[in-house]
C-alpha cells in the first residue's frame, strides 16, 4: 500500500515492527519484577496470561473453520456432481434458469452456504464468547426449525403445479371434445 505521500510501506517491515513491540511488551513484566516493581508488573502479567490463555481457543476456532470449509467444499462438489449425473440440470430451462446457471449448482451452493453457517457458528463457539455464540446459535435454531415448514411449502407448490397441469390438460381435452373453439 501507499501512504498519503505516495511512499510504499513494506509488509515485512510492518510485520517486523509489530513483532518487535510484541516481544518488547512481553518482557516488560520480567523487567519490572527485576526492578522490584511488582505492583506494576502484576496487572501487565495478568493481561499477558489472559492473552496467552486465549490463543488455544483462537487456534482451535481457526482449525475448526478450515476443516469445516474444506468439508463443505467437498460436500458441495459431491452434491453438484451427483445431481448433474442424475440429469437434474435438464430441467433448468423449464423453470426459467439461463445464463449457464443450473439446478445442481444452485442446490450445491445453498448446501455450501448452510454448512458454512453451521461451521462458522461452531468455530465461534470455540472462542467461548457468549455475546456472539448465543445469538448465533439462536439464529441457527430458528433456521433449522423453519426447514420443515419450507419443505412442506415446496412440496405443496410442486403438488399444486402438477395438479394444475393435469387439470389444464383435462380442461383443454374437454373443450376440444365439445368443439369449444368453433
Amino acid at each position: 500500500g501507499a501512504t498519503e505521500e505516495e511512499t510504499s510501506v513494506s509488509v515485512s517491515e510492518s510485520l517486523a515492527t509489530a513483532v518487535f513491540w510484541f516481544v518488547f511488551l512481553f518482557f516488560i513484566p520480567g523487567i519490572l519484577n527485576a526492578l522490584g516493581l511488582t505492583a506494576l508488573s502484576a496487572p501487565i502479567q495478568g493481561i499477558f496470561d489472559d492473552i496467552l490463555g486465549y490463543v488455544p481457543n483462537v487456534l482451535g476456532a481457526i482449525a475448526f473453520a478450515l476443516i469445516g470449509w474444506f468439508a463443505a467444499k467437498i460436500v458441495r462438489n459431491i452434491v453438484v456432481n451427483f445431481l448433474a449425473a442424475l440429469g437434474v440440470d435438464r430441467y433448468s430451462e423449464r423453470i426459467g434458469l439461463s445464463d449457464g446457471r443450473n439446478i445442481s449448482a444452485i442446490v450445491g451452493s445453498i448446501l455450501y452456504i448452510f454448512m458454512m453457517l453451521i461451521v462458522s457458528i461452531a468455530a465461534l463457539e470455540q472462542l467461548n464468547i457468549d455475546a456472539i455464540t448465543v445469538p448465533a446459535t439462536d439464529m441457527l435454531t430458528s433456521i433449522l426449525d423453519a426447514i420443515p415448514n419450507m419443505l412442506s411449502a415446496i412440496a405443496i407448490l410442486v403438488l399444486a403445479y402438477v395438479f394444475v397441469r393435469v387439470v389444464a390438460k383435462v380442461v383443454s381435452e374437454l373443450l376440444t371434445t365439445v368443439e369449444f373453439d368453433t
